[in-house]
C-alpha cells in the first residue's frame, strides 16, 4: 500500500482552510504525517495576500487517479474554481498536489523526485527528515515558518503527526511506523 506526499497551499483565508483541508484528508486517512507550515508570497502571479505552505504524508488505498479526484473535491468543496482556465493564476482557498508515492518499505526518496518550486521543496525535505527517509537534498527554509490552530492544538512550528480517534486529534511528535 503507498503513502502519498502531498503539497498544501492557501492564501485566501489560510488559517481556517488549511485546518478544513487537514480535516477532509484525516477523512481518508486517519493518521497525517504534516511538515513545518510556511509563509511564502504567490509564486507566478502577483498577489497581496501571503500563502501558507505545507506538506503531509499518508496512506491511502486509492490509486494516484482516485486519490487526485478525491483532492480536487476538496478544493472545490473549499471554494476554488477548477474550472477556470486562469485558476493557477488566481488566489486559492487551496491547492491540493500529489506529489510522489513510495512504497511502506521504502526510506529514501531520489533528488529528482523532490519537487522544484522553492514553496514547496523545504516542506517536503523538512517531512522527510522528520520520517527518517533519507533524501539527498539539505534542508533551508528561507520563509518565516508559521503556527496555526487546528482543533485546540498549535501545529506548523515543526513536523507532527496527527491521529484521528473518533472525533478526537491527537498529536504525536515522533515518527509512527506503519505495517503492512
Amino acid at each position: 500500500m503507498p503513502y502519498y506526499f502531498v503539497s498544501l497551499g492557501s492564501n485566501i483565508e489560510p488559517y481556517q482552510n488549511v485546518a478544513k483541508a487537514l480535516d477532509a484528508i484525516l477523512l481518508i486517512s486517519p493518521s497525517l504525517d504534516i511538515s513545518r507550515i510556511i509563509k511564502t508570497k504567490a509564486a507566478g502571479f502577483k498577489s497581496s495576500q501571503y500563502f501558507l505552505n505545507l506538506s503531509l504524508r499518508f496512506f491511502s488505498e486509492l490509486s494516484s487517479a482516485e486519490l487526485k479526484r478525491t483532492l480536487e473535491k476538496i478544493e472545490e468543496a473549499l471554494g476554488r474554481d477548477r474550472t477556470d482556465p486562469d485558476r493557477k493564476l488566481k488566489d486559492r482557498s487551496a491547492d491540493l498536489d500529489i506529489l510522489f508515492s513510495l512504497e511502506t518499505r521504502e526510506q529514501m526518496v531520489e533528488s529528482h523526485l523532490l519537487p522544484p518550486e522553492p514553496y514547496v521543496r523545504p516542506t517536503v525535505i523538512d517531512l522527510l527528515q522528520y520520517l527518517d527517509i533519507a533524501v539527498e537534498a539539505p534542508l533551508r527554509i528561507p520563509y518565516e515558518i508559521i503556527s496555526l490552530p487546528y482543533r485546540n492544538h498549535l501545529i506548523g512550528l515543526q513536523p507532527i503527526t496527527l491521529h484521528k480517534q473518533d472525533e478526537k486529534i491527537i498529536l504525536g511528535q515522533k515518527r509512527h511506523v506503519y505495517s503492512n
